[in-house]
């Protein structure tokens, strides 16, 4: 395996390609008991596809194939990976899914297990129907959630026709047109070998897992499908509507902020891969704790405090960023945030920017002594092919004058709100 090494964090980190196409990425901590390790899949909700040989490909298939991978001939893989001592988990986001275990115990069963898993198709069709009726309750639950409502109007008021418009779980019509045959061949499109990543990390030896996966026949066979791409004729000057209002249950009014990035091609194209980087600690610049305006907010009573719930979002071409705040006067809050978003290189100080830099290195150094958040910090960063030590290593580089460009091409992209209102009796 290849080592690379990261002096600042007392880190290595080791790659490779198996002989039959596998990229392997393996992050050993010192003194660890535990160890993870999980298949990365180049697959998420974000729809690429609107057709594969001739099947459409409705809106939820990747999400519901993730839970339907579950059902093995030997039954739920959950209770089959605990007979080896590992708990299996898994999680999807728009550009990846992720099947991984933990255990404190031999890592070679579970290994095996989970490479079974993600290379076989085992559910059959009635099994289909059940994994269905979970996404439909889990909509109903959703209804009730607040946040998720604000989310998705963000989602519906910034996108005109994009993908990233789409919540995987908002269209029960396309998840029921789901077929048995459908999901069979998405999989067999989407879950090849050289879609996949393997990370593992904390109690694990580089040389002993490169020659456990040197002896095994990670075989899966490849379909020449025909795909026809959804096409994206997303609007990034426009969209759909500039505000929303919900009504809630809560006493307190609440307000959040949306903004449409341009595509990603062309943020590339402008910035490098330095783009990639500042979105590591955009969420804490614009609506952390530690941002001057968003205190001032608070004291001059038109937010009820700093805790905010903000992300980061990517699939495709396509990236948005919202923040949610707890409002005491939600429209004025609009108002002043209206202006905050208009002029960001303003209104970020570099005293801001070096704080959220320095909170940032302590808080991600602490992962490298944490086998979970270490695979998970790998898994996430890989999206944007980076390896997350760089990444650390990076940002601690990244000058303010680079990021106030950032921050200048931010300030002219289209935003927009969502306020909620408690509900009249």
């Amino acid at each position: 395996m290849e080592c690379l090494t990261f002096d600042s964090l007392k880190t290595k980190l080791y790659n490779e390609f198996t002989s039959y196409g596998l990229r392997v990425i393996c992050c050993p901590i010192e003194g660890c008991k535990e160890t993870y390790a999980g298949i990365q899949v180049e697959t998420g909700t974000y729809r690429h596809e609107l057709m594969i040989d001739k099947t459409r490909i409705p809106q939820g298939t990747a999400l519901l194939l993730k839970d339907l991978l579950f059902f093995t001939p030997k039954g739920n893989a959950k209770d089959v990976f605990k007979k080896v001592g590992a708990e299996l988990d898994s999680f999807i986001d728009h550009s990846a899914t992720v099947f991984y275990f933990n255990t404190k115990e031999d890592y070679k069963k579970p290994l095996d297990l989970l490479l079974t898993l993600v290379t076989n198709l085992s559910f059959k069709e009635e099994d289909v129907e059940i994994e269905k009726n979970k996404i439909f309750a889990e909509q109903k639950s959703m209804d009730s959630n607040l946040n998720k409502k604000m989310i998705k109007a963000l989602r519906e008021s910034l996108y005109l026709s994009s993908p990233m418009r789409e919540d995987p779980l908002s269209n029960i019509d396309e998840v029921k047109s789901i077929h048995y045959s459908t999901l069979k061949k998405f999989f067999n499109f989407k879950y090849t070998i050289k879609n996949m990543t393997l990370f593992v990390t904390g109690n694990v030896d580089p040389k002993e897992l490169h020659n456990i996966l040197a002896s095994r026949k990670f075989i899966k066979p490849t379909y020449n499908f025909e795909s026809t791409l959804l096409e994206n004729k997303e609007e990034y000057g426009e969209v759909s509507r500039i505000d929303n209002n919900i009504q809630s249950e809560i006493d307190n009014d609440k307000i959040g902020y949306g903004i449409k990035f341009v595509p990603r091609q062309e943020l590339f194209e402008k910035f490098g891969d330095d783009i990639f980087i500042c979105y590591e600690i955009l969420n804490d610049v614009l609506s952390g704790k530690n941002n001057i305006f968003i205190k001032k907010l608070v004291e001059d009573k038109f937010l009820l405090n700093t805790d905010f719930e903000g992300k980061l979002i990517q699939g495709g071409e396509d990236t948005f960023y919202y923040a949610l705040f707890n409002a005491l006067d939600a429209e004025e809050a609009k108002s002043k945030l209206d202006n905050y978003l208009s002029s960001l290189k303003k209104n970020i100080s570099k005293k801001e920017f070096q704080a959220v830099k320095s909170n940032y290195a302590k808080e991600k150094e602490l992962l490298f002594k944490d086998a979970g958040k270490l695979f998970l910090a790998l898994a996430e960063c890989y999206e944007n092919h980076f390896a997350f030590p760089a990444v650390v290593e990076r940002v601690d580089h990244l000058s303010y004058r680079t990021f106030k460009k950032v921050l200048k091409e931010i300030s002219n992209y289209c935003h927009t709100f969502v306020i909620t209102h408690k509900k009249e009796n």
